[in-house]
């Protein structure tokens, strides 16, 4: 899966009130020693932001939309 700055994403949990929220991906840095983990710092249309790690897209809690 290929994250960048400017990534538009979704939020895909189904039995969230957010779901379908849109957001922008701000933020990319990696964490880890040995195992490098990328995350990601998302800024959603409704003024939140969160940070958030490759699992939360590999789980589809984010959709990305379009990269």
């Amino acid at each position: 899966m290929q994250i960048r700055i400017g990534t538009l994403v979704m939020w895909g949990v189904k039995d969230s009130r957010y779901y379908g929220c849109m957001g922008l991906v701000t933020n990319l840095w990696e964490r880890g020693k040995f195992d490098k983990i990328l995350y990601l710092h998302v800024k959603w249309a409704d003024e939140e932001s969160a940070d958030y790690n490759m699992s939360d897209i590999e789980d589809n809690n984010i959709k990305v939309v379009k990269f």
